[in-house]
């Protein structure tokens, strides 16, 4: 019905708002992983992590890469209270409407029944499956000579000299 309808754009603005301070989260942590990686290769100070490259410099990506399960797991830790927290909060106050109590309530119970059961779902899938989606995207984005060890991958089978 209708009322589930709206409960959706409802659940779908909630979701998108938790997984939007997940990723700056992220995007903020990462760029303290390059500047303290700058500043410890003794960067220029002309140079600043934001005008800096990662393309043009294999080690760094690939610090970053190693790094980034960390980034993600220290990411999530710190973001796991706001998240929760908005995601109770609105559970909390849409009990009452889900049990259909006072005049009216049948109408309203489905849109809260959906936003309950969906905001149940989509908080574990933005605390787990956003991070781990992430990090995926990010080793596909990474250039074919990166990897993690630190050694050039080498896809014809010859040695790498």
């Amino acid at each position: 019905n209708i009322t589930s309808a709206i409960g959706m754009i409802l659940l779908v603005g909630i979701v998108v708002n938790s997984a939007i301070v997940l990723y700056e989260y992220i995007q903020q942590n990462r760029q303290r992983f390059r500047e303290g990686y700058l500043a410890e290769r003794g960067a220029a100070s002309d140079e600043t992590a934001d005008a800096y490259d990662s393309s043009d410099d294999t080690d760094l990506r690939r610090a970053e890469l190693a790094a980034l399960p960390q980034l993600l797991a220290e990411s999530g830790k710190d973001r796991l209270r706001p998240i929760l927290l908005t995601t109770l909060t609105t559970i909390l106050g849409l009990i009452p409407m889900a049990l259909g109590l006072g005049e009216g309530g049948d109408l309203q119970a489905p849109m809260a029944i959906v936003v309950i059961g969906g905001l149940l779902v989509s908080s574990a899938l933005t605390l787990i499956a956003f991070p781990t989606l992430y990090f995926v995207f990010e080793k596909l984005r990474a250039p074919r000579n990166t990897s993690l060890n630190g050694a050039n991958d080498v896809s014809s089978g010859g040695s790498a000299s």
